[in-house]
């Protein structure tokens, strides 16, 4: 898969959306390289940075208005989700009605919703391990799991699939099925 920013056509496959940033979308370019390489690509769209579940779901209705994806990327830190129930809630306040939503484990969830005519499913990816955890933690785990001194960009670079699952629960299992979906 490659990760890349810019303008989103009006049809697109996926999108990323943060819910805080620049180190999301490091780690999400290094990983995705190691998964099936079929033409797949994640636009990250030139929108305004909003941080947190409102922040994401306010970019996600503001894209809709521009592009039709058929599947929307979310990586957030678990310090912004303090239940899970917080996205449909906030899907539910920017008007998107949800379908479906099932929870593949403790940091990934899929949610299937719509917009008035435009469906989308949104793939989530919790970042972190405790309550106020962020990606710096999965970072700390992938360190302790290869058992390395090492750059971040290396560790992950070098990391086996084993290892990334470890680490990166929640990002490797929405990787896997975006992989096999689009």
């Amino acid at each position: 898969m490659k990760v890349t920013r810019g303008q989103v056509p009006r049809t697109v496959d996926t999108v990323l959306l943060t819910g805080n940033g620049v180190e999301e979308v490091r780690v999400l370019k290094i990983i995705a390289e190691k998964f099936n390489h079929r033409g797949k690509v994640i636009i990250i769209p030139t929108l305004p940075t909003r941080t947190g579940v409102r922040g994401v779901i306010e970019q996600l209705s503001t894209l809709l208005h521009k592009t039709r994806p058929r599947y929307c990327l979310i990586i957030i830190d678990r310090e912004h989700v303090p239940n899970k129930d917080v996205f449909s809630s906030t899907l539910k306040q920017y008007g998107f009605e949800v379908l479906d939503i099932k929870e593949l484990n403790d940091h990934a969830l899929v949610i299937t919703c719509r917009k008035g005519p435009k469906q989308v499913t949104i793939y989530i990816a919790i970042s972190g391990f405790t309550e106020k955890g962020n990606i710096e933690e999965n970072i700390r785990k992938l360190r302790e799991v290869i058992g390395e001194a090492a750059t971040k960009e290396e560790l992950l670079k070098r990391a086996s699939m084993k290892h990334l699952e470890q680490a990166f629960p929640g990002l490797t299992t929405i990787l896997k099925l975006l992989s096999e979906n689009t």
